[in-house]
């Protein structure tokens, strides 16, 4: 089994909340624990509680900016979401699009070296991860979220209890899966990167991937790149490449999307997933 590494250094939390006064009971509650608890353990607990569009925009542009300064934090997103539009603003029933939000995190992850973890109670939030469609710079770390709707009660019951073993116990994924794995969803960058790599080798292998690598190429003439044949040619030969499973092409993908951060998983990891995949 490919072993993932899980190691994160977390010295803060912001909690974003875009909820109603009226919404805010179990927020108000977790904030009354952790505002006792956190200070006990020397982690600073910064909330913002955003009206409109424009703030929750400010608001991560505010955490950005204390990144450079040093901190590594955890990301609480406490709102309402919509599969197709967003994170709800609630005080202006404004939506910050999936995209927006995407774009927000990944430079907050770039300042952070590829440590931020972002823990999501807004339903729908898997949508943020579904946003990763090439190797540029993870918008996360550990994403934390749903693709679905998130009952306020088990945020209620579970996130402060959460929060208190992540720096009681000092493992993130450990807290995740005790008190949030029945109802979210954990995603890990480097896993995804790895999945992402071993299926487009599986799919470009062998005579079933010849239809898939002209797709590929079919494609790129649809975004804008000349149908001519000296782009047709430099096209084959560099997905041909693509398709031919390397180390250097791992670490060419793990630098510009994991930035750098050690994985734990290599070439032969990766052909023997393929090959536990296609034995099924």
């Amino acid at each position: 089994m490919t072993e993932f590494s899980s190691t994160v250094y977390v010295n803060s939390i912001f909690w974003i909340t875009a909820l109603k006064p009226e919404d805010m009971g179990a927020t108000n509650r977790i904030y009354d624990d952790l505002i006792h608890y956190l200070p006990s353990v020397g982690i600073p607990f910064n909330t913002f509680e955003v009206s409109t569009a424009g703030d929750f925009l400010l608001a991560l542009d505010t955490i950005a900016e204390s990144a450079r300064g040093g901190l590594k934090p955890i990301l609480h997103l406490d709102a309402h979401g919509s599969n197709d539009k967003g994170i709800l603003i609630a005080g202006s029933g404004e939506y910050v699009s999936w995209n927006a939000v995407f774009d927000k995190l990944r430079a907050i992850n770039i300042v952070t070296g590829n440590n931020l973890c972002v823990i999501s109670s807004a339903c729908f939030s898997m949508q943020i991860a579904r946003r990763i469609e090439a190797p540029v710079a993870a918008p996360f770390f550990l994403l934390v979220a749903s693709d679905k709707e998130v009952s306020v009660g088990f945020i209620d019951d579970k996130m402060t209890a959460f929060y208190k073993e992540v720096f009681d116990g000092g493992n993130l994924v450990e807290a995740y899966r005790k008190y949030l794995s029945s109802d979210l969803t954990l995603f890990h960058c480097e896993r995804l990167l790895a999945i992402a790599i071993a299926k487009l080798w599986a799919d470009l292998v062998g005579q079933a991937g010849d239809r898939t690598r002209e797709d590929m190429l079919t494609n790129a003439f649809k975004e804008g790149i000349p149908n001519t044949r000296y782009f047709r040619r430099m096209g084959r030969r560099i997905i041909k490449k693509m398709a031919r499973p390397s180390q250097d092409f791992i670490d060419s993908q793990v630098a510009r999307f994991l930035m750098g951060k050690p994985v734990g998983f290599d070439k032969n990891s990766l052909m023997k997933m393929i090959r536990e995949e296609q034995g099924k």
